[in-house]
């Protein structure tokens, strides 16, 4: 079998099947025999259902060149049965190398295919432009997913899951057997479905000999040979191409028939046309307005600006640059429209902000304020301002900006994985979130009746005024503002740092992709009033007449740092489109003398902002903006990295306690625990002069003393010490709403000491966690409670445990204003859900 074939099976099974639509043969290839008893779903095959079942023989791929049938080895066959409400399927697969099975994959939704497993993808609809996946491990987890095609698009629901589906594997001495129970309802078929079903089977086999390719088995062949030249990678977008260029290259699809129509409650019915129609299932193609881009029209550099004769000429002076930028900004200003005149204010107090409600949230005050950007033109937005704040304290601010969701800025608030609002605030930096236009606060908002060319021109307008008011609030450096957003709010992002330039540093989270790659327009998303109606009205959604690429708009942020978080797999801003623009980009930085302030990653991840990149981003902003919650020591650890170490140990020797705890968690960050035996006497030597009788910690000196000794304790548990966890305990329950909180921290960084060094040490942090989850009656400690646990536990068991209890608190039953669930439900959804993922992915 040839490589390259073997890398293409590998893409087409384990990431992006797109090999539906080569039609399927007008015969039926497979008759279902219908079941009256389901089988139980214990992947044996004892049933009487697989006695009466025919069982289908799976065929080894052939290499391009070749369309020979041959029985694929090791072999794999699979049968079909169904009665009224489920669709059931089992396989048999041999294999003489049992010992050899791959089979990490226990968590539902995770990457089955990595392992032995096989795979179901059905157009139950036979619709030829959308399908289901199915995958089963060896170990008998189970990955569902949808997939819809128009033209060159390709959406994948993310969050498709089949409502009831079931599954189990098991392992014999000559191979393995699995089963699947499908119900109808959760796969969303329509109810008078009636006809043949459109079907293939996949194995992948991982027992190879080291050394040789894992094996693929499949019901269907190739149709014809593709063209070569289609492959120049093998990124979703070739294939799609290959498979438009051939009249489809693959016929991988066999038509089933004998599957009975379903039969449904009327609760079911109900559930069935509500998903039905979420995910377009009933929509025909004609009526989905879009255009395919042409491949004539190349993604260009940037390096040249045009003359007074509009001729082109190579940038090679700073004020070329210039007049590049200048250009760049007015071609996405012929799309989005020009900015009207802004009134800046001398003074906070100027701007009239009203507040409607304040939250103490950790570190940090949440307020809830209202302005006016204009007449008539009421902004809502929430202000994260750092507790304790004094006058002619100055500290870096920054501009956030929401994904798309109508809840607005409080779509934060149900997003455990990705609230970079709260871990900003709890760094020290005052954060302002405002709601886009016909979002949160202004979900009313009409485009068509405003001033504005576009949505994206009206949010600009808003985040400027909101950088205004920042530049002159008390407590702001005006020289230290940065700008950070996911999803829309990262293409907000790109707005704002391209046209203002007091953004000192800008952060993107899938948040951009170039208008130049074999992707599908739809006009629903690009040419309304919501995003940029010109697009359509002037420019006819032809690409030819485009005046701009968003590799323009990244440059014109250059010189200043912009960090771009673009995934590989994301599926709303296509990974493919950053990675073909990033060397443009870099080479336009590189003229300003600025090459490493473009810092670009892309993670394997779908639309997210993973933990690590979010570290690497904040570190990223503190740099920039000179800025760290713990001073000079923590942008010394930060720029340094371990060359930090010498310095830290000497900061050691302060005579500030204060200081020796910063430097000692410094270096426990850094692998050096040589801060250990210092912080244990500093702990020592507080404990004798705290007061005691907690309840007097209305007592400033001892909500002091307390307060700090808390600090110790939590670094002292950083380095693996559990000295401080009968104070921590204590203060879980009887300090006052700040110091719970502080000991959740403490707590969580003493549970994630090996499990041995506590039982030895007599102490059980998780315990007091746990109740923690059930007491807390503070909504604020509670929020800040369920945030610290997710963020610090590493055993993701124990984390579930304590979220389950605090989704049952008597105190938080109720749901916050906005959402539909109480916030801990959240936290445990996400923590089962990605129970077998990695600690950095959250």
């Amino acid at each position: 079998m040839e490589i390259k074939f073997n890398v293409l099976c590998m893409f087409v099974i384990g990431f992006l099947p797109i090999c539906v639509f080569g039609g399927t043969t007008k015969k039926a290839a497979y008759t279902v025999v219908p079941t009256k008893k389901a089988p139980v779903i214990d992947g044996k095959l004892n049933d009487a259902v697989w006695k009466k079942a025919k069982f289908q023989t799976m065929y080894a791929f052939a290499s391009l060149e070749e369309q020979k049938r041959s029985k694929a080895i090791p072999g794999t066959r699979f049968a079909i049965s169904a009665d009224t409400k489920n669709l059931y399927v089992a396989y048999k697969c041999e294999d003489p190398h049992i010992n050899r099975l791959k089979k990490k994959r226990t968590a539902y939704d995770s990457y089955t295919w990595d392992d032995d497993s096989v795979e179901l993808f059905v157009d139950f609809d036979n619709t030829k432009h959308r399908f289901a996946r199915i995958a089963l491990s060896v170990t008998g987890a189970i990955y569902d997913n949808a997939y819809l095609q128009y033209g060159l698009k390709d959406i994948q629901w993310k969050f498709f899951n089949i409502r009831g589906i079931k599954g189990a594997a098991n392992i014999q001495k000559d191979g393995w057997t699995g089963e699947l129970s499908i119900p109808f309802a959760g796969l969303n078929v329509a109810p008078d479905r009636s006809g043949d079903w459109s079907m293939n089977f996949f194995r992948t086999n991982r027992t190879m000999k080291k050394g040789h390719h894992k094996t693929y088995s499949s019901w269907g062949l190739y149709r014809k040979k593709p063209i070569k030249n289609y492959f120049k990678n093998f990124e979703p977008i070739n294939i799609i191409g290959a498979v438009q260029k051939n009249d489809a290259v693959f016929k991988l699809f066999q038509n089933v028939k004998g599957i009975p129509n379903p039969v449904y409650t009327k609760k079911e019915l109900k559930e069935v046309m509500h998903w039905r129609n979420k995910y377009w299932y009933d929509v025909k193609p004609e009526t989905f307005p879009m255009i395919v881009i042409p491949e004539k029209i190349p993604l260009e550099k940037i390096m040249f600006y045009l003359d007074e004769n509009g001729k082109r000429q190579a940038i090679k002076t700073a004020a070329h640059l210039e007049i590049k930028r200048k250009q760049m900004l007015g071609n996405v200003e012929k799309v989005m429209g020009s900015l009207p005149k802004r009134v800046k204010k001398s003074s906070w107090k100027a701007y009239d902000v009203r507040v409607s409600k304040t939250l103490i949230r950790g570190r940090s005050t949440k307020k809830t304020i209202h302005f006016f950007v204009a007449e008539g033109e009421e902004v809502h937005a929430n202000l994260y301002e750092p507790i304790g704040m004094k006058p002619g304290d100055k500290l870096p601010a920054i501009v956030a900006m929401h994904p798309t969701h109508n809840s607005g800025k409080e779509a934060f608030e149900k997003w455990p994985n990705n609230n970079f609002v709260f871990e900003l605030a709890m760094q020290g930096f005052i954060v302002i979130v405002p709601d886009f236009p016909s979002k949160g606060g202004s979900l009313k908002y009409d485009f068509k009746a405003d001033r504005y060319a576009s949505g994206p021109l009206k949010g600009l307008y808003n985040h400027m005024t909101c950088v205004d008011m920042l530049q002159v609030h008390p407590n702001v450096d005006p020289e230290k503002i940065g700008t950070i957003g996911h999803s829309l709010g990262g293409a907000n992002v790109l707005n704002l740092a391209a046209f203002d330039t007091r953004i000192k540093v800008a952060v993107s989270s899938c948040g951009w992709t170039t208008l130049r790659t074999k992707v599908m327009l739809s006009e629903k998303h690009m040419a309304t009033e919501y995003f940029m109606p010109r697009f359509k009205t002037v420019y006819k959604m032809d690409l030819a007449k485009f005046p701009f690429e968003y590799t323009e708009l990244v440059a014109a942020i250059a010189p200043r740092v912009f960090f771009s978080n673009s995934p590989l797999a994301d599926g709303v801003h296509t990974g493919w489109g950053p990675k073909a623009g990033a060397p443009i980009i870099r080479e336009y930085y590189a003229a300003h003398n600025a090459k490493d302030a473009f810092q670009f990653y892309q993670p394997r991840a779908g639309h997210a902002f993973p933990w690590t990149y979010r570290q690497m981003a904040y570190k990223s902003m503190r740099d920039v903006l000179n800025y760290h919650p713990d001073g000079n020591l923590g942008l010394l650890a930060d720029r340094k990295g371990k060359a930090a170490i010498p310095k830290l140990k000497q900061s050691l020797k302060s005579p500030s306690q204060k200081t020796r705890r910063i430097a000692a968690h410094h270096l426990g960050v850094l692998g050096d625990k040589s801060g250990l035996l210092v912080l244990k006497a500093d702990f020592k030597s507080v404990a004798k002069i705290r007061l005691i009788v907690l309840d007097k910690a209305s007592n400033k000196g001892a909500k002091d003393v307390n307060e700090e000794t808390l600090a110790l304790a939590t670094v002292l548990a950083e380095l693996g010490d559990t000295s401080g966890f009968s104070f921590i305990e204590k203060l879980s329950v009887k300090g006052d709403a700040g110091q719970r909180w502080r000991a959740c921290i403490a707590l969580c960084r003493m549970a994630n000491i090996d499990k041995k060094v506590l039982k030895s040490a007599g102490v059980n942090p998780v315990a007091v966690l746990k109740k923690m989850a059930a007491e807390e009656p503070d909504y604020s400690v509670f929020f800040v409670f369920l945030d610290r646990v997710h963020k610090i536990l590493r055993n993701r068991s124990d984390m579930i445990a304590i979220f389950a209890i605090a989704k049952e608190s008597k105190f938080h039953k109720n749901s916050p204003k906005g959402m539909k669930h109480p916030v801990a439900e959240a936290f445990h959804f996400v923590a089962v859900r990605d129970r077998n993922r990695p600690y950095d992915y959250k």
